[in-house]
C-alpha cells in the first residue's frame, strides 16, 4: 500500500508539473507570442532572400511588435549586409526629419532595403521613374542615371509644398543615402523648358548658382515630366529672410552680394540672360552661429526665363518677370536687345542689394512703371528714371568726393557699387565679371580688418 500510495504520489506529482508547465506557456501575454512569431517570420524572409516579403513585414511589425535593435541582430546574425544598411540609413534618417515629413519609420525602412537590394534590377532595364503600385512601396522612386542618385517622392502637401511658379511646382523630396539621406527640393515643370534643364546642368557646382544634385526626365503616361532636384535652403529665399528680418553684418552683407554676382557672372559669360530677378529667386542658406561668423550661402535660382541674349523676344515679353525690378530702359518695348539683357540684370540685382545694404526696400519699386498702359512708354521711363536720380544722386555725390580724397570706407566703397548697379543709365552701371572682380577686392579688405 505504502508502494502503490507513493507511486500515487509520484504521478500526480508529475501530471502537476505538466499542467503548471503547459499553463505557464499559454498564459504568456498574447503579445509576447506574437513578437516571436514576427520574429520568426523575419528570420524566415531573410533566409530565403525574399526581399519583397522582408519588406512587407518590416512595415507591417516595425515599432509594433519588432524593435530596430532586435532587427540588428537578425542582420548581424545572418550576415544581411543589405538588411544592415537599411537599417543604418533609417536610423540616420528617421531621428532628424520624421516630425517635418510625417514620414512612418516603417515605411521609410521598407524603402531603405528596397533601394539597397532591389532597385538595381530596375536601373539595368533602363527604368528610372518607379510608381509606388509598381514596387509595393509607400512613396514613388525616380533613379538619376547620370549621378548614381535615388530619390523618394513625396506628396504634395502642406509638410512638402515649398512654392510654385509659372511653369513649375516644388515640393520636398528625400535624396537616398545610406549614411546620411537628406530633405532636397523637388522643382517639376508644368511647361517644358528644355534651356533651363540644359543651362541648369551646365552649371552645376558652380558658386552662386543652386546646388543641383540631379536633372531628370520621365514620362507618366502621355505626359513628360522634367525635374530639378536641388539643395534645401533654410530659410529659403532671400525675400523670405528680409520679411523675417534677419541682420546680418556688412561682411556677410559682401559675401551674399559676392556670392549672387559670381553666379549671375557665370550665367553672363555664356550670353545668357536669367530675365527674372527677384529676391524670391534668390536663394540663402543661414546656419545657426554668431554673426559674422556664419558661413552664409547664396545663390541664384529659377532659371525657367533664362534665354539667350541674341533670341528674339516678343514685344509683349517683359524683360524682367517681376515687373518691379525691370531697368527704365526695359519699359520701352523693343528697346532691350542683346548685352542690353545683361545691363538688365544687374539693375535688378542692385536694386535687391540695395535693400540687403540699406535694410528697406528701394523706395522706386513699383510694377505700375510696367503695367500702366495709361500713360505712354516715354513718360513712365522719365518718370522712374527721375525717381531713382532723387533717392541716389547726392548720395553717389558724398561718396565720389571720399573716393577721390582716398578716405572711402570699404563698407562706402561697397554701397557706392550697388548706387552704380542701379543707375537709370544702363551705361554706367557695369557688367556683372567686372562688379564681381569689385566687390571681391572690396570684401577681400574688409575681411583683413574685421568681420562687422
Amino acid at each position: 500500500m505504502k508502494a502503490f500510495s507513493a507511486r500515487t504520489t509520484f504521478v500526480n506529482s508529475v501530471f502537476a508539473f505538466a499542467l503548471l508547465f503547459q499553463n505557464t506557456i499559454w498564459a504568456q501575454p498574447e503579445n509576447v507570442a506574437f513578437e516571436n512569431q514576427a520574429l520568426q517570420q523575419i528570420q524566415a524572409a531573410v533566409d530565403w532572400n525574399d526581399s519583397r516579403y522582408l519588406g512587407k513585414l518590416l512595415k507591417q511589425y516595425l515599432g509594433k511588435k519588432v524593435t530596430l535593435d532586435e532587427l540588428r541582430q537578425i542582420a548581424k546574425g545572418h550576415n544581411s549586409e543589405v538588411l544592415q544598411r537599411a537599417i543604418e540609413a533609417t536610423t540616420g534618417f528617421y531621428g532628424t526629419h520624421k516630425e517635418m515629413l510625417g514620414i512612418k519609420r516603417a515605411a521609410f525602412l521598407q524603402m531603405a532595403l528596397f533601394i539597397e537590394n532591389s532597385l538595381h534590377e530596375f536601373v539595368k532595364k533602363n527604368q528610372y521613374y518607379l510608381p509606388a503600385e509598381q514596387t509595393g512601396l509607400e512613396y514613388p522612386l525616380e533613379y538619376d542615371s547620370q549621378t548614381r542618385r535615388t530619390f523618394i517622392i513625396l506628396p504634395q502637401n502642406k509638410q512638402t509644398y515649398i512654392g510654385a511658379g509659372k511653369n513649375k511646382v516644388v515640393l520636398k523630396a528625400i535624396f537616398y543615402n545610406e549614411k546620411k539621406s537628406e530633405v532636397v527640393a523637388r522643382a517639376v515643370q508644368t511647361k517644358v523648358r528644355e534651356i533651363e534643364m540644359k543651362t541648369t546642368s551646365e552649371l552645376r557646382g558652380t558658386t552662386g548658382i543652386m546646388d543641383v544634385l540631379a536633372c531628370t526626365t520621365f514620362k507618366k503616361g502621355n505626359e513628360v515630366f522634367r525635374t530639378i532636384y536641388t539643395k534645401l535652403y533654410f530659410p529659403g529665399s532671400l525675400s523670405r529672410a528680409f520679411s523675417l528680418r534677419f541682420r546680418f553684418t556688412y561682411y556677410e552683407k559682401m559675401k551674399i552680394a559676392l556670392n549672387i554676382l559670381k553666379g549671375l557672372s557665370e550665367l553672363h559669360k555664356r550670353n545668357i540672360t536669367h530675365r527674372d530677378i527677384s529676391p524670391q529667386n534668390c536663394l540663402i542658406h543661414i546656419p545657426l552661429g554668431k554673426a559674422g561668423r556664419r558661413e552664409i550661402v547664396a545663390v541664384i535660382a529659377d532659371l525657367g526665363r533664362a534665354d539667350s541674349i541674341w533670341k528674339n523676344y516678343p514685344l509683349k515679353s517683359r524683360v524682367q518677370g517681376h515687373s518691379c525690378y525691370t531697368p527704365p530702359e526695359g519699359i520701352v518695348k523693343g528697346r532691350v536687345k542683346g548685352v542690353d539683357f545683361l545691363k538688365s540684370d544687374v539693375y535688378a540685382i542692385g536694386c535687391i542689394f540695395y535693400q540687403l545694404f540699406y535694410e528697406k526696400a528701394a523706395p522706386w519699386l513699383s510694377n505700375k512703371y510696367v503695367i500702366n498702359t495709361s500713360k505712354s512708354e516715354f513718360s513712365r521711363y522719365r518718370v522712374l528714371s527721375t525717381k531713382i536720380y532723387r533717392y541716389t544722386n547726392s548720395r553717389k555725390r558724398v561718396l565720389a568726393r571720399k573716393a577721390m580724397r582716398g578716405k572711402i570706407s570699404t563698407r562706402e566703397a561697397f554701397e557706392q557699387l550697388i548706387l552704380r548697379m542701379v543707375d537709370p543709365d544702363a551705361e554706367k552701371r557695369g557688367f556683372a565679371t567686372g562688379l564681381y572682380t569689385e566687390l571681391q577686392s572690396i570684401y577681400e579688405a574688409h575681411s583683413n580688418t574685421n568681420r562687422k
